[in-house]
């Protein structure tokens, strides 16, 4: 694809899909782009985080193939002054999310669960002969607050693959 092709792309507001990718157990096989990003990652100490960075990278170059039909090679990656991988073509992140992960799911189904203890409770409370404003409050509050660290924990072990 031409330069002017890709820029109007981007002018035209084509928007890079989400990829998701499961680190696969087997060793690297290709080289990285640029080389910088290749030596950086060989520096990492950690074997696991060596993993994860090169892993995102080839994810990267995956998606733009996929999304723009672009070579990571066509393009042009600057290291910012915050030390993050930048290129003039596009904008992406390529970032560890799992923390962003644990905290979106665990805020969804806080919320799915606070609105049905809050539309079951007073119902409840009704059946059984009690106020159903006596429950409302005070007993749903506490409650939900307590299913809402339960789940959080509970998520946040299965993202980050904690033994419980």
């Amino acid at each position: 694809m031409k330069n002017t092709e890709k820029d109007n792309r981007i002018k035209d507001g084509v928007m890079l899909d989400v990829y998701v990718m499961k680190l696969p157990k087997r060793e690297r096989s290709a080289v990285l782009y640029p080389p910088e990003r290749e030596e950086k990652v060989k520096a990492c100490k950690s074997d696991k985080v060596q993993a994860q960075k090169y892993y995102v990278w080839k994810l990267l170059e995956y998606a733009l193939e996929n999304s723009f039909q672009c070579k990571i090679t066509d393009l042009k990656f600057i290291k910012n002054e915050r030390g993050k991988w930048t290129s003039p073509f596009c904008f992406f992140s390529l970032s560890h999310s799992e923390r962003a992960l644990a905290v979106a799911v665990s805020l969804a189904l806080t919320i799915i669960f606070a609105k049905l203890i809050g539309a079951a409770l007073p119902i409840l409370a009704k059946k059984l002969g009690f106020d159903p404003a006596v429950m409302a409050s005070p007993f749903i509050t506490t409650l939900v607050d307590a299913a809402s660290l339960l789940i959080y924990f509970i998520i946040a072990a299965e993202v980050f693959a904690l033994r419980v």
